[in-house]
């Protein structure tokens, strides 16, 4: 019974009637993304587990082990990308590499490589933007009409190593587009009537997020440094001038970082996490999260 048992399993146990691709993303909302255009067609997996920072990860020799056998690998323009990338090709000469943000600003879809500010003026103390390679703020994901941009451009990528699975991919493209265009109308109804717009980071990951919103994103740390003491004094002024008393994390650690200006503001640190795989809840958690800080 137990070898016919194994005969069943062996003949039938890995047949799924599609081709299972290997694809990497560096973040989880990037694989969220690629799993909802691939659907079974792919095994989907993320570089930087969730809780991690992508600016100091390095992949683990079990990660590296399942990246020799990956068709596609999905990056977002973080530096240790291009270090990884390179020796990656090297091990694995065929997989194709798609660089998210680079396929944006090459077809005029990215906006943000030209805002980098030097915040000379005490108006503007802090980066509203977040700098990486050749000026493009990465966090492309933050923004989900500009997200949805990303969705074409993915599933050529998909269509070039497995043809087969084309209708799929532009049909799934077209339900995702329109989930991220519903999802794009929900967080502008929550910002609809903020007569403020201002709101506190530790790190600048949501400047695509507001820009597309209407918001200011003021920040405590300019390109991975923070600023100086001159410019938090000033940050400070800004901040109980605009009656800001909330100040926003991605984490514990970086909470700490955010107590100090919090007590002069007599008010609270935030978490929010631009990093979470449960992408469209997780936006919308932030947007309100922002929204009520906003509040008079």
């Amino acid at each position: 019974m137990r070898a016919l048992l194994l005969l069943i399993f062996l003949l039938f146990g890995h047949s799924t009637g599609a081709a299972e691709l290997q694809v990497f993303a560096t973040i989880e909302p990037i694989k969220t993304l690629i799993k909802q255009i691939a659907a079974k067609r792919a095994i989907v997996h993320s570089l930087v587990p969730s809780g991690f920072d992508p600016h100091l990860y390095e992949p683990s020799p079990r990660q590296i082990s399942q990246l020799a056998t990956t068709q596609l690998y999905v990056s977002i323009g973080m530096p240790f990308e291009r270090v990884w990338q390179s020796r990656l090709q090297q091990n694995s000469p065929g997989m194709r590499f798609l660089d998210a943000n680079r396929a944006l600003s090459d077809s005029h879809q990215l906006a943000m490589a030209e805002e980098k500010h030097q915040h000379e003026d005490a108006h503007e103390p802090a980066d509203h933007g977040h700098l990486h390679v050749e000026g493009i703020d990465p966090h492309i994901w933050t923004d989900p009409i500009l997200f949805a941009q990303l969705v074409p451009v993915i599933v050529d990528s998909l269509v070039d190593i497995d043809r087969a699975g084309a209708a799929l991919y532009r049909a799934r493209a077209v339900e995702v587009i329109a989930e991220l265009e519903a999802l794009d109308a929900s967080i502008r109804e929550i910002f609809r009537d903020a007569e403020r717009r201002s709101f506190i980071v530790v790190h600048p990951a949501w400047g695509h997020f507001a820009k597309r919103y209407g918001l200011e994103q003021v920040a405590l740390e300019k390109e991975g440094k923070r600023n100086s003491a001159k410019h938090q004094a000033e940050l400070l002024s800004l901040a109980l001038d605009q009656q800001i008393n909330t100040v926003f994390a991605q984490s514990e650690s970086e909470a700490r970082i955010a107590e100090p200006l919090a007590k002069a503001l007599r008010g609270q640190v935030v978490i929010i996490n631009p990093l979470s795989g449960d992408y469209a809840d997780n936006l919308l958690a932030v947007a309100r999260a922002i929204r009520a800080s906003l509040q008079p």
